[in-house]
Parts: structure tokens; sequence; C-alpha cells
């Protein structure tokens, strides 16, 4: 994938941190298995989880609504990287979708494999409207917490930071992340800002940063 901006060990977000982008890249010009994969007791055969991942992701209503309809799980995730259609929706940008799947009982702490949140998604790729869905479900002082980096591989401020995403970041800041939490290698939003050359950013943390 081309175009990535990588992680502090150079390789690709996208390959470390999987917002569900790579799925999307194949709507309608990959062909996908049928073997079931089994969440919760439930068996669903695979093509129709991706399908209704990838209809989240392209904002398509019509689908979502009717597959939710016929029973499916709404937190149900993609096999491989344990990608949900809010993470999908939410690295997309879709707003509206988020709304419908978050009122349809979607989990907005769900981490995929690599340790992303949907609203992680959202403000790597800087979906600002999105982001701000996401926040009125979401309790920002326990993602503050000591504990929160050992489940999530980087926090909402720090994957801003690595997306260069400066209107996600004053938006986190507002809503009251830390810019000290740090990511799973140890480094919190400000050094990330440092390694990426982003001295407005790093300004930006600093005056946040607790005493």
């Amino acid at each position: 994938m081309t175009g990535c901006v990588s992680d502090h060990s150079g390789a690709p977000i996208a390959s470390k941190l999987s917002w569900g982008l790579a799925l999307l890249l194949c709507v309608g010009g990959c062909t996908f298995g049928t073997a079931p994969v089994v969440i919760e007791r439930q068996a669903v055969p695979t093509n129709r989880i991706v399908a209704f991942i990838a209809a989240a992701a392209q904002g398509d209503l019509n689908i979502v609504e009717r597959t939710i309809a016929q029973g499916i799980d709404v937190n149900i995730a993609e096999s491989d990287r344990r990608v949900t259609a809010l993470h999908s929706a939410a690295a997309n940008g879709q707003t509206h979708m988020v709304k419908r799947l978050l009122s349809a009982g979607a989990d907005p702490m769900a981490v995929d494999l690599s340790g992303a949140t949907p609203l992680v998604n959202a403000a790597y790729a800087g979906h600002i409207a999105a982001m701000d869905v996401l926040l009125e479900k979401i309790n920002v002082e326990e993602i503050n917490g000591s504990k929160s980096h050992f489940v999530m591989a980087v926090s909402p401020l720090n994957a801003a930071v690595l997306g260069g995403q400066r209107a996600a970041v004053e938006r986190l800041i507002v809503a009251g992340f830390s810019p000290t939490v740090k990511d799973r290698q140890g480094y919190d939003a400000i050094e990330s800002a440092r390694r990426a050359k982003r001295s407005d950013l790093v300004d930006i943390l600093q005056r946040t940063k607790p005493n």
C-alpha cells in the first residue's frame, strides 16, 4: 500500500494498525470464500461478514439495515484482523453510518487485532464529524488511564499525530485526551510529533501537558 504514514519502526501504519482500509480495496474486485466463521456460537459465512463491513465503509445504509434486520451481530468482526463494521465506517468518515451502528449496539471501544478502536481510525484519518459522534459514547478518562495503552496499540490523540491531522489533534485535546499516554512502543503524542518533525503539533501538545 503506497502513501501510508509509517509508525516509529518505519512499517506502514496500515499494516500495523489495520484501520480496515485494506479490506475496502477489494470491494467489487475480490472473491472471498464462504467458510463459516464462528463468533459467539453464531456461524456466519465469511462473504456475508465482508459484505456487511464493506457496506458500512461505503455508507450503504440499505445493505446494512437489511443485514441487521436479518439478525447479524452488529459487532461481528472480520476474522483475520478483527475489524468491525464500526471500525470501517469510522475509518472512512461515514458519520451517518457510525451513528446508525452505534444506535444498533456497536461497541465504540472494540479493539481490532492490531489494537485500534473506531475512534483511533477516525482520528488517524482526520474525520472530525465521525470522531464527534464516537466521543459521545466514550469515557475519555478511561482511555487516559494507566492501563489503556496495554489494550490499545495507540491512543486516539497519538493516532491523530501519526496521521498528521492537526484539526483532529486539537479536537481531541479539547475533549480531554492526555498527550502523555504512551503507545505500545513507549512513545506519547508529544514524542511522536517530535519524531514526525511537526513542531506545530509539539507546541499544541506541550501547552496541554500536565505539570
